[in-house]
């Protein structure tokens, strides 16, 4: 069985087979025809874009020992070895792991020594931008004046980082990524050679995924033929590579820009439950908004549904763009916080605002008068105010409505009520009744009771939350009152001639 992956297999062999390319293999081919051969290359570009596969496209036709016009021949000697990767003069260097001085001496010193198997002695550099300043410089002096029997290739996906001294030394080109249905057509033909039969959406969704790159592409394909199926439509490709169906991500998606953010978190309740990744799911969401972005923007939207098309024309550019500028934000922010869905939930919340369609509209306070035994409270509620529209002429209505009133507090606490309070204290928590039989309420002040102790133990006790809920409960029943409490320290404090009888409040037997 071969070990070979789809990539290595179906590697460019001819510059006729170089696709996605055009311009850098015609210039190529014409200066290679016409015997105009540069000491140095320089290739840039993203990965998986043809690089390396041309550096050795030249090596081979450089040295290609036909005599026939349309080089290389792939069947000579040195076409062949080159091929298998065992001419010894064919020298790939992996500048990530060589690129120290020492390894550069080393290649320059090994330049003076002819070729013993072609006819041009040929260093691919992979990944030169990794190379360190001092052996650019070692380097520099053997592109500037190398052996004619010596061509030099780098390769880089970084090209800002390559030096100005070695970039001119060198013959550049820019490697660009694929276009999606230059991806699509490659895929289909792969596939048929492999015996796959692949629909030509489903190569198409592989060319996205492959965001430009041939070598993406054809792992992407690997993948999917290692599962062993034969038709693979796009929704089984989805599930085999763990992505969330592109039906289910545009659903999700029309329900955000119409602003239905129930039906959206329904749908994200969904993917959860079935253990999708959100981050993976953020991406499809922001790919599948960039679509829509391009397609208003050139007034085409194909491959897109019905109720998500119409909902794309009706928000228009720039509703789109604050939601893929909201979902950016909500992407970058999944890496940091603990919640992974929250700033999901947080963009289509804002985009749904935005839209307008959830209600946000200002609350204000309308006071209810309930009329009680003694004094007047008022009891506060919230409502909602609706905008009223406006009319020409104001037509007066009678109707009473309930205005805001002072609630009246009392100015103090007579012992017989803190009596009360202790009474009613008594069957819920009577450790609190011990407490308070030696305190004394030293004032009332904006509805506050401010409750005097002897010792701090006392005022911590009064002050815990549970403890003082309770107090205020029982003191505003007493009081018919809506009252606070306060505990604090007087040192000095005498309630001697006001303490509070125990056995009257607990009905202790003689």
């Amino acid at each position: 069985m071969s070990s070979n992956s789809l990539y290595r297999k179906w590697r460019p062999q001819r510059f006729t087979d170089l696709v996605g390319q055009d311009s850098i293999r015609d210039t190529l081919v014409y200066g290679l025809a016409h015997g105009r051969v540069s000491q140095a290359y320089l290739f840039c570009g993203p990965r998986g874009t043809g690089k390396t596969t041309t550096a050795r496209l030249i090596a081979k036709t450089v040295n290609c020992l036909s005599d026939d016009t349309d080089k290389p021949c792939n069947h000579c000697a040195a076409c062949l070895s080159i091929a298998d990767g065992v001419n010894l003069d064919i020298l790939e260097i992996d500048a990530a792991s060589n690129r120290g001085i020492d390894e550069i001496r080393q290649l320059r010193d090994s330049v003076r020594f002819a070729p013993t198997q072609a006819k041009y002695k040929i260093y691919i550099i992979d990944e030169a931008h990794m190379l360190t300043r001092e052996a650019f410089n070692a380097l520099l002096k053997t592109l500037e004046e190398p052996p004619a029997h010596v061509l030099f290739i780098l390769a880089t996906t970084e090209s800002h980082k390559i030096p100005p001294t070695i970039a001119s030394r060198c013959q550049r080109y820019d490697f660009h990524l694929a276009q999606v249905e230059t991806l699509t057509d490659f895929l289909v033909t792969i596939a048929q050679k492999e015996e796959i039969t692949l629909p030509e959406e489903s190569a198409q969704f592989l060319g996205r995924l492959a965001e430009g790159s041939f070598r993406d592409a054809l792992s992407l394909l690997e993948q999917v033929k290692a599962a062993g199926l034969r038709d693979l439509d796009q929704s089984s490709i989805e599930s085999l590579l763990g992505f969330v169906p592109e039906e289910q991500v545009q659903t999700c998606l029309t329900a955000i820009l119409a602003g239905e953010i129930d039906h959206a978190h329904t749908e994200i309740d969904r993917l959860v439950a079935r253990g999708y990744d959100l981050r993976a799911f953020c991406t499809q969401l922001l790919q599948l908004s960039q679509r829509g972005l391009e397609g208003l923007a050139i007034g085409q939207l194909d491959g897109l549904s019905p109720a998500l098309t119409q909902s794309l024309q009706r928000n228009g550019l720039a509703n789109l763009v604050y939601w893929i500028e909201t979902l950016l934000i909500a992407t970058d922010t999944m890496k940091q916080t603990p919640i992974a869905r929250l700033p999901l939930d947080i963009a289509v919340a804002k985009m749904a605002i935005h839209l307008g369609a959830v209600p946000t509209q200002p609350k204000v306070v309308v006071a209810t008068h309930v009329p009680k035994a003694s004094e007047p409270v008022v009891l506060v509620k919230e409502v909602e105010v609706k905008e009223l529209p406006v009319i020409a002429e104001v037509t007066p209505v009678h109707e009473t409505v309930a205005v805001p009133v002072a609630i009246t507090v009392p100015e103090l606490v007579s012992g017989e009520d803190w009596t009360r309070v202790l009474q009613t204290l008594k069957a819920d928590v009577p450790s609190l009744v011990t407490t308070l039989a030696h305190a004394k309420v030293s004032g009332i002040d904006e509805g506050v009771a401010r409750i005097a102790v002897r010792f701090k133990m006392h005022a911590e006790k009064i002050n815990q939350p549970r403890n003082r809920q309770k107090i205020e409960e029982a003191l505003g029943s007493v009081m018919q009152a809506p009252l606070k409490i306060e505990a604090h320290v007087v040192k000095d404090l005498v309630v001697e001639d006001e303490s509070t009888d125990l056995a009257e409040i607990f009905d202790f037997e003689d």
